[in-house]
């Protein structure tokens, strides 16, 4: 944005015009089924475990999400994604994932990890009666401020403050301003997405300042939809599922983005979410997924922050299957969006996706 105001890039943002989706990324998926691609890449590293990253779980209808709040998988989704899982590659969990990573024990081929962000209560009424079906381990890693509590992250409440806003002029976080007006809805949904986006690069004292000023609007109260999406566990929950024999780990405290916070609140938010999530479940909690989770969002001094922490896993959302010879606090995933075809979702387990979006970097 150098040279830019924050509002002339948002206007340029949110008048743009979608761009058609490219030839080769629609036939991508088909490339990998058909002519074999995703068995050539997959057989590359097939003693290499592999990590998916969801966040909800949510009915059908709830899936087709008209406001493009984003990460929702369907339920009929997730079940052919895990019926494929069951069928073709060998689910693990966290403990056996850790003594393969610290212990050198082995792995059946084409091993996978499932595992779970945020700590919404969908992945228990969703998502939980799917993996057990098909006798899935899964990790689900809670934002341990937020458990038991009527509150949304704050990427979806700066989100939802942008969509809702009862006035033209909607604010920015340099201090500047956009006029759109409140009936204009595929503007403003563009608009909630850059800004969304935009907050995460801010320090955590700029994303503070601009939610307060986001807090002086008064907004409609969640739909019973909003709250099916984003209401999230309470403790007698989360101590449901560890009970059912899920692994429950960390996703800090209040999701802050770990790279822009000061020493001391880092030390606070892995080290409260641990002792959290351990004085609630009576339970060791070794492993970690990182906020966000790319190149930007983590670093060497978070990852060693964790390991002092006490944690023994770390997880990013870097692409790629996972290897010995990577730091067990910088492990890769693999993000798994919603509205995938089963074609699309097969490309992204063999690493095919990300093996040609690199290829093309």
């Amino acid at each position: 944005m150098e040279g830019r105001s924050c509002s002339q890039a948002a206007a340029v943002y949110v008048d743009r015009k979608a761009p058609l989706p490219s030839i080769g990324k629609a036939m991508l998926p088909v490339a990998g089924k058909y002519l074999l691609l995703n068995k050539i890449i997959s057989r590359r590293h097939r003693n290499e475990p592999i990590v998916l990253c969801y966040h909800s779980v949510v009915p059908d209808e709830i899936a087709k999400d008209p406001l493009q709040y984003g990460c929702f998988v369907s339920e009929s989704e997730f079940s052919e994604q895990m019926s494929f899982l069951a069928q073709t590659m060998a689910p693990i969990s966290v403990s056996r994932f850790q003594q393969w990573l610290y212990h050198g024990s082995s792995l059946p081929q084409n091993p996978v990890l499932v595992t779970f962000d945020d700590g919404y209560r969908n992945n228990l009424r969703h998502a939980v009666p799917i993996l057990l079906k098909y006798e899935i381990p899964a990790a689900f890693f809670l934002t341990a401020a937020h458990i038991g509590q009527s509150r949304l992250l704050w990427p979806t409440e700066i989100y939802r403050a942008i969509l809702y806003w009862p006035f033209s002029d909607v604010p920015l976080p340099d201090g500047s301003s956009i006029a759109i007006a409140p009936d204009d809805q595929p503007k403003r949904i563009a608009l909630a997405s850059w800004v969304r986006g935009f907050c995460k690069s801010l320090s955590e004292e700029a994303k503070c300042e601009y939610l307060a000023r986001l807090r002086e609007a008064v907004v409609p109260a969640l739909t019973p939809t909003e709250t099916e999406m984003f209401g999230f566990l309470s403790w007698d929950e989360a101590i449901r599922m560890r009970e059912l024999g899920f692994d429950i780990g960390s996703h800090t405290l209040e999701h802050c983005i770990l790279t822009r916070v000061s020493s001391d609140r880092l030390h606070r938010e892995l080290k409260f979410s641990k002792n959290q999530i351990e004085a609630n479940l009576q339970n060791a909690c070794p492993s970690l997924a990182y906020p966000n989770g790319g190149s930007e969002d983590c670093s060497p001094e978070v990852f060693s922050e964790a390991e002092k922490t006490g944690y023994r896993l770390g997880f990013t959302t870097r692409p790629g299957t996972c290897t010995r010879q990577a730091s067990p606090m910088a492990l890769n995933r693999i993000c798994i969006p919603g509205k995938l075809s089963g074609l699309s979702f097969e490309s992204r387990i063999s690493c095919l996706h990300d093996f040609v979006k690199n290829s093309f970097r």
